[in-house]
């Protein structure tokens, strides 16, 4: 079960306040852009191929849910979503169908069909689609943005009505469940407190997917600047309102 209590390194923190020499208030940071991220040239940044040769850059696995992750992948793309925008039933009956087990591997086939299968379901508009609210989707987009040159470089995202896209590259010293832990436990915290709500808001599992080559980072960037027009809910000559740096198709 997705715990909604505060995370103490959430943006809007004592921690944080009391030391504004290391990050400025949330306004200020989001008015600022870091100076290490350069989303037009992401595509031209070094994509670490070769496996670690240190130590200390050996793979951390860690598990939740059905599938372990390596957490040594610089450039991931993430999609994490709210608890009910498919039935458990309904992602349970496709994992038998595909036989996915323990052992299946985020980056294995019948891991990639289960995902295009949800991809599919929710982008339908399926359970309460709580980040159609304003005030939820300015939650979800100023917490990723608030990290970011510090944990992570936000490349591009996409927060659609019940689930989020994330392409990130992740900086030396932290792993992806913590990143991941930072921007669900808070902003399920804030949300439930404008919605007067409580329990579950996100799905306890998230998919992520360390990008291979130059191509697989094309068609990420490519999938998460369509997804709003594909699920209709923009056309053409729109701009989604809750998305990262607006690029042309790569």
């Amino acid at each position: 079960m997705e715990q909604t209590h505060f995370d103490p390194q959430g943006p809007q923190s004592a921690r944080l306040q009391e030391n504004p020499t290391d990050i400025g208030p949330q306004s200020a940071r989001l008015q600022e852009k870091p100076t290490d991220i350069d989303p037009q040239s992401a595509r031209l940044q070094e994509i670490p191929t070769n496996e670690p040769f240190d130590k200390r850059q050996m793979p951390i696995w860690h598990y939740r849910g059905k599938f372990p992750h390596r957490e040594y992948k610089l450039l991931q793309f993430i999609t994490y979503r709210l608890y009910d925008s498919v039935p458990q039933k309904v992602i349970d009956e496709w994992k038998e169908e595909l036989k996915i087990t323990d052992k299946t591997m985020s980056n294995d086939h019948e891991a990639q069909e289960l995902r295009k299968r949800i991809d599919k379901y929710e982008d339908a508009g399926y359970g309460q689609c709580f980040l159609k609210d304003p005030r939820i989707a300015s939650i979800i987009q100023e917490n990723l943005l608030y990290f970011s040159g510090i944990r992570y470089n936000a490349l591009n995202w996409c927060i659609m009505p019940n689930h989020v896209h994330v392409l990130i590259e992740v900086k030396e010293g932290w792993t992806l469940s913590t990143i991941m832990h930072g921007w669900r436990s808070y902003t399920a915290h804030q949300a439930n407190k404008i919605l007067g709500r409580k329990g579950d808001f996100w799905m306890d599992e998230y998919f992520d997917r360390y990008i291979r080559d130059e191509n697989h980072l094309e068609a990420v960037v490519n999938y998460i600047y369509d997804n709003p027009y594909k699920a209709g809910l923009i056309d053409e000559s729109q701009v989604w309102p809750w998305s990262g740096p607006q690029l042309a198709r790569l």
